[in-house]
């Protein structure tokens, strides 16, 4: 899902930014939540590691389980 999002936010900003005459700022949007996007999925790779250590499941454990559930 988030890479969904990821995608379409440019899409959806490049159109608004056509709309309002402002063309070249949705490349530079684009760039900066590319930049961004590496840290916050390790952030909460590192949250979720540390709830499934609170409750006892292993980090793989955990990963399988996210992925099964969406």
């Amino acid at each position: 899902m988030e890479t969904t999002l990821v995608r379409l936010l440019p899409v959806a900003l490049g159109f608004l930014a056509k709309w309002l005459n402002l063309d070249g700022i949705s490349g530079a949007i684009q760039t900066g939540l590319k930049k961004v996007q590496a840290p916050v999925e390790r952030a909460l790779t590192q949250v979720l590691h540390v709830v499934a250590e609170e409750v006892g499941v292993s980090a793989e454990e955990n990963r399988l389980r996210i992925l099964i559930t969406g």
